[in-house]
């Protein structure tokens, strides 16, 4: 202790800091590409002490003071990967309650924590707060640094280090304040964006008594443009024509700015849905389900030639954080679940576990990964029942119980002698509802505005005089918004209901 507050006292360096050591991991097993590996950097461990709890200081003084902007995710206290996915999720919804056209683009930053340039890094840390003389430690190790790198052999007898003419951008991912120093270095992106930007999501409940305008959503390097145009619009073709214009123009003001901090996207992972309706000349409307795009989306690369961001269809899924969403169905999302419940029930039945084995390997590594995605998601209980038969039947055989057991007994509380096995379906509804009332008691966050206009969409369209989850024995078979509509269903299952003091009944 009395070695840190000396440093940062006197701003000093010590020599032991100023050798870190890379080591490379393969981001493809078995394919050492150089452009494929992930450098993690190895600091001395007082040091990374230094960053970690400094940086952390910062950040509580960022959310004291509000000035994180509110659509960034990554890196920030109270924030989960499922809070930009739940948005993109409730945008899906609107779009199909009121026929809204909609551009999401994918982009995902290259190797941003490889390439933050460190002086950028401590004014933009300066700018929230932070003391000059721990910038200073900082900036003078990482000056003065010798990088090794270290195999399976040893560590290298040479090494590289910054020079003027060759310098040596970036923390690394290992380094205690890399997440800090990429969320400095984002927020203030994303205020000067949302400056200049001049297109965005707007959103509207049907009263217009809540508003929110939404740009962009980031969790970490992972970044989600959002465009659409007006509900009131008279030419569906024409607004579908600029609003592709307009997300082009964000996009590209997105990339000056990363290129401006050192950064660049990742061409290979650009990605864009188009979604708009289609209206019958009855003037019912039609989801359109493009395979060419209606309108091409183009970004100038840093050369300045214009590069073509890959259209994906209606009907196909877009990967973001794991999650695989797609406004027209659940397919892609349905597969990859069932994939990984068949690895685990091969993994189950392949293995000599005992019957305690299995069942901590069921309940601590199987129930966490094929839950993740599950809150987010509509299947039906017969869905579910298909995607989990094959992992269901191993797992009760590997953990000693015959496979012909009642269901009644396979899912009953052990203190009724049950064996507390879970359906899929419970817990999809289970994080449905808890997802629900964690957005709704949270009125001060983008996901609860959000989730409070797609509600006051789902009552005015639903034409009810009663709640929709005030009331969940009713039938509602034309109500659109699936999401809504599976959690319904499955409150009715356990009898249950959820009283909002804001109903938003007409």
């Amino acid at each position: 202790l009395t070695l840190l507050n000396y440093a940062l006292k006197f701003g000093y360096s010590y020599d032991r800091w100023q050798t870190i050591i890379n080591a490379l991991l393969e981001k493809d097993p078995g394919s050492p590409k150089i452009h494929r590996l992930r450098v993690i950097h190895l600091y001395e461990w007082d040091f990374n002490l230094l960053l970690g709890v400094k940086w952390k200081q910062l950040l509580h003084r960022m959310c004291d003071n509000n000035t994180i902007n509110p659509s960034i995710y990554g890196g920030v206290p109270g924030h989960t990967t499922f809070d930009p996915v739940f948005i993109r999720e409730m945008a899906y919804k609107l779009t199909r309650l009121i026929r809204q056209p909609l551009v999401h683009f994918d982009n995902d930053a290259k190797s941003c924590y490889d390439r933050i340039p460190c002086f950028l890094a401590n004014v933009a840390s300066r700018k929230y707060g932070m003391n000059a003389k721990v910038c200073v430690v900082q900036g003078k190790t990482l000056r003065q640094a010798k990088y090794y790198l270290k195999t399976k052999f040893g560590l290298s007898d040479e090494y590289v280090s910054h020079t003027q003419g060759a310098p040596w951008f970036g923390t690394g991912q290992g380094s205690g304040n890399s997440p800090m120093y990429w969320l400095v270095i984002s927020n203030t992106l994303f205020d000067i964006f949302q400056e200049k930007a001049t297109g965005g999501a707007t959103y509207q409940s049907p009263d217009k008594s809540m508003t929110m305008k939404l740009f962009q959503l980031m969790f970490i390097d992972d970044a989600m443009n959002i465009t659409n145009t007006s509900w009131e619009v008279q030419d569906p073709c024409e607004s579908l024509e600029s609003l592709v214009a307009q997300a082009s123009a964000d996009s590209h003001l997105w990339r000056d700015l990363l290129e401006a901090s050192n950064q660049a996207l990742e061409l290979t992972k650009w990605k864009y849905h188009v979604m708009h309706y289609d209206f019958a000349d009855s003037g019912a409307p039609v989801f359109s389900v493009d395979d060419e795009p209606p309108f091409p989306l183009e970004v100038n690369a840093s050369h300045g030639n214009p590069v073509s961001v890959i259209h994906v269809p209606n009907s196909q899924a877009i990967k973001y954080l794991r999650f695989l969403k797609c406004i027209g169905n659940q397919t892609q999302q349905k597969a990859a679940l069932q994939k990984k419940a068949d690895d685990y029930a091969r993994v189950a039945n392949c293995s000599p576990l005992s019957r305690r084995g299995a069942n901590i390997f069921y309940r601590g590594i199987y129930k966490l990964s094929v839950d993740y995605v599950l809150p987010l998601t509509y299947f039906s209980e017969k869905e579910l029942g298909e995607v989990q038969k094959k992992a269901h039947t191993a797992f009760v055989t590997k953990c000693g119980y015959c496979r012909k057991t009642p269901l009644k007994v396979i899912y009953g509380p052990s203190q009724w002698g049950g064996t507390e096995f879970f359906h899929l379906y419970d817990l999809q509804g289970y994080g449905q509802v808890a997802s629900f009332l964690k957005y709704w008691r949270n009125p001060s966050s983008q996901s609860s505005s959000m989730l409070r206009i797609v509600m006051s969409w789902v009552q005015y369209c639903a034409g009810t005089s009663f709640s929709v989850v005030g009331d969940t024995s009713a039938k509602l078979p034309h109500l659109e918004s699936m999401w809504i509509t599976s959690m319904r269903d499955y409150l009715a299952t356990i009898d249950a209901t959820i009283e909002l003091q804001d109903t938003y009944i007409p």
